[in-house]
């Protein structure tokens, strides 16, 4: 299946990403590009999971891809917010969802 190393290969770029957004400064035009990459790579990482998942049955495993891609998503939503100001027409249908998935 593909979709194995591609996940691996994502997850790379999560790790390189995150360790350059840790050593530059924040909030500079390079900081916000590797971190639209990071949240990219996240997400398709979180994708490409699933198959795993459901033929393996790891339920916590969906649970960690999930954590990690509200996060993400928060965390790029909370930089627009700080441009824009406002809360956009995503932001409060992902905090239902994830407290959905909490409550599970």
């Amino acid at each position: 299946m593909l979709t194995k190393p591609v996940h691996v290969a994502l997850g790379v770029v999560i790790l390189l990403t995150g360790l350059a957004q840790l050593l530059m400064r924040k909030g500079g035009s390079r900081h916000r590009a590797i971190g639209r990459v990071y949240c990219v790579a996240m997400l398709f990482s979180v994708l490409t999971s699933f198959p795993s998942i459901i033929q393996d049955s790891q339920v916590f495993l969906a649970v960690i891809g999930l954590i990690s891609l509200y996060l993400s998503f928060t965390g790029y939503r909370f930089a627009e917010m700080r441009e824009t100001g406002q809360a956009g027409i995503m932001d409060r249908p992902a905090a239902l969802i994830f407290l959905a998935c909490a409550l599970g």
